[in-house]
């Protein structure tokens, strides 16, 4: 019977291993216009770019036919997956594009397929086309993480003007795997075209994303499949055959003359925000069988990773831990002492491998023996301490910065790749991430800082937003003087908490040595002389980082006839604002809430009077959610210049940008404004 149920498992038929037949263009018909050409039409300052990128999922049924007394049981349905590109490299800076990689699933021992793959560079030389093969047997495969490993292709003869053209296709058992198509690239794309088939025994939901427009074409045909059982003896046996006839529905999806996404520094992941078409399988419903859902709920995500062996499972199991939950409460005098010493004991016990994970590479007992693990290694371990210590403790679910955000209407336990851990102590809650040793509790690292993360226990599902504990705070001191040859000689002083104080710890630590970072400061700030360089708080991680040095810092004070002028903030003062755009189609992102306080306390030279001084001014973006004070006044033969910056609002819409670049614009005009004394 269970094979008989095989039979109604319909899908489209097999159909041949190529290219997809949307390609504008068949393998290897590579024009002598394509590669004479030597600027991209939509982008002159372009370094390469698509000529085209197509695409073509299906489904296939391999096996038709099927035995009673056949031990291997038909796999069904399977998703095919062929891509055909062609990139123009125009000059050096494009090389990496011609290393391919392409990501397959692993789930157990099933795995993604690469059944055909071939590729080619072109080359003009002498007026002549030169052809240079990569064949399928020269992949290299790597495995990335605990459920991808990736095929690379490092395509040879690769040079300024080449053309590299790439077609792969891959079979796959995950129907749930029906990868997104994108259509914009950090290079601009003159032609991309992506269709699907998708027979009606298969329901997904389907997305657009991204800020450039796709044209769809929906249309649907009827075929059909013919199935055959054989029940008994090969040549003697009955023989069952039943036709189907069902409806396919042929999805396109075609854009053109897409731009370069062009990366920056406010905004945390291009995931985000390119242009694509989205796949999520919600139902299958075959002939003769119930409907089966494949849309979670977040309860159901939870259990999953609940009663998942590689990771909820494992946390019950820290008997190995006994001796350090002992010396731990014998210290410890509160609940939160326990925490903190916990956190400082994995933190500083395990070197984290640069692998994110949701789920355990190995046992705890062996990860926490080698001091060495992914996130979930490390964090799970520390979990497990702290409910051995009758801590309320759970893990914590999270998408980083660079896998892109949480899409939190459609419950997947794809959505994460990374856990951390959570403490609830006298109903307050702290976030815990022990992989990096140089943060404190509630300092998640940044690449963690990525909207809200799901707290796996059981009970009501538990959002928790990653972005509260997110202070930077900067506090820098300017006193000094001119000297009679005008020379400016004073004392810098900073405190610094909060990310700003883990910036700067890490910067420092990245030198090598602290004498290689002086140098460094000595290097940024063109023409200053710098002496009695203190650096404090580097090992109080709960306490400011403080600097402090004496500087002499010559030619930065201009002379006109009795005058004398100079910008006061010196090298604090911002040169330039970060948004140039006249207008802007992303976000704005920032990773911290934000507090900067520079006070310059300049001493009036003698002989010299006040001639003018830059206005004071309080400003602040339209819904209050960033400020700038500047304050000038005289006291005591000195100028105190008082400037002050907050930002309490983490992304900005795109119809914000243009207040927010207002705002900067007025914000560094202000702080390269000039001071003016007068000879007397």
């Amino acid at each position: 019977m269970r094979k008989q149920l095989l039979l109604f498992m319909v899908l489209l038929s097999a159909c041949m291993v190529g290219f997809p037949q949307n390609s504008p263009s068949k393998f290897g018909k590579v024009s002598m216009d394509e590669l004479a050409n030597k600027v991209c039409p939509i982008d002159s300052n372009a370094h390469a770019y698509f000529i085209f990128n197509c695409g073509l999922s299906h489904f296939t049924y391999p096996q038709t036919v099927t035995r009673e007394d056949d031990a291997t049981e038909s796999k069904g349905f399977i998703l095919e997956t062929s891509r055909h590109f062609r990139i123009k490299i125009l000059d050096e800076t494009a090389f990496d594009w011609a290393n391919v990689e392409i990501p397959l699933y692993v789930l157990g021992n099933d795995k993604e397929k690469i059944v055909s793959f071939k590729a080619c560079t072109y080359n003009l030389e002498n007026g002549k086309m030169e052809k240079t093969n990569f064949s399928k047997g020269n992949l290299i495969y790597e495995k990335t993480s605990d459920r991808w490993e990736t095929a690379k292709a490092p395509l040879p003869n690769v040079k300024k003007g080449s053309i590299i053209e790439v077609s792969y296709t891959i079979v796959s058992d995950f129907y749930f795997n029906l990868d997104k198509w994108l259509f914009q690239y950090s290079i601009p794309v003159l032609y991309s075209n992506y269709e699907v088939r998708i027979p009606e025994y298969f329901m997904y939901h389907t997305n657009i994303v991204g800020y450039y427009p796709v044209q769809v074409i929906n249309s649907h045909k009827y075929e059909s499949l013919t199935l055959t059982y054989i029940r008994g003896q090969l040549n003697g046996g009955d023989r069952i055959t039943n036709t189907f006839n069902y409806e396919v529905g042929y999805n396109e999806y075609e854009s053109t003359n897409i731009p370069a996404f062009m990366e920056d520094s406010y905004l945390k992941s291009s995931k985000n925000y390119l242009t694509a078409v989205e796949f999520e399988l919600s139902a299958t419903k075959f002939p003769n069988s119930p409907m089966k859902s494949y849309s979670n709920t977040w309860e159901d995500v939870i259990n999953q990773f609940l009663s998942n062996s590689e990771f909820g499972t494992r946390v019950k199991r820290t008997g190995f831990l006994d001796d350090v939950v002992q010396q731990i409460s014998n210290k410890a005098e509160s609940q939160l002492e326990k925490m903190n010493m916990a956190f400082r004991h994995v933190a500083n016990r395990y070197k984290w491998n640069e692998k994110s994970s949701v789920v355990t590479s190995k046992s705890l007992n062996n990860s926490y023996r080698e001091g060495f693990g992914n996130s979930a290694d490390i964090n799970l371990c520390l979990v497990g301490l702290l409910q051995s210590m009758d801590i309320e403790a759970y893990p914590m679910l999270l998408s980083t910065q660079s896998n892109g955000f949480v899409k939190l209407t459609h419950p997947s336990i794809s959505n994460f790749n990374y856990v951390i851990a959570l403490a609830k102590i006298d109903r307050k809650t702290y976030l815990l991430d022990a992989t990096e040793p140089l943060t404190v509790v509630n300092q998640l690292p940044v690449r963690c800082l990525n909207d809200k993360g799901l707290v796996v226990k059981s009970g009501p599902v538990e959002w928790i937003d990653l972005t509260l504990n997110t202070n930077y705070k900067s506090q820098v001191t300017l006193e000094y003087e001119l000297a009679e040859d005008l020379q400016i000689t004073g004392r810098y002083l900073s405190t610094l908490e909060g990310y700003a104080a883990l910036e700067q710890r890490k910067e420092i630590i990245s030198y090598g040595s602290q004498n290689d970072y002086i140098q460094s400061v000595s290097k940024n700030i063109p023409g200053i002389e710098i002496n009695q360089f203190e650096i404090g708080g580097m090992d109080t991680l709960e306490h400011p980082v403080h600097l402090a040095f004496d500087f002499n810092y010559p030619n930065q004070v201009e002379e006109a006839g009795d005058l004398i002028i100079f910008k006061p903030l010196l090298f604090q003062a911002i040169k330039r604002s970060p948004f140039k755009l006249k207008e802007r189609i992303y976000p704005v992102e920032y990773n911290y809430h934000t507090a900067d306080l520079v006070i310059c306390q300049i001493k009036i030279p003698h002989g010299y009077s006040i001639e003018s001084l830059p206005p004071s001014i309080n400003m602040s973006l339209p819904d209050k959610s960033a400020r700038y004070v500047y304050t000038v006044m005289e006291n005591n033969g000195k100028i105190v210049i008082t400037a002050f910056f907050t930002r309490n609002k983490l992304t900005y819409l795109p119809k914000e940008y243009g207040d927010l670049k207002e705002f900067y614009r007025m914000m560094v005009d202000k702080q390269n404004e000039k001071i003016v004394f007068k000879k007397i």
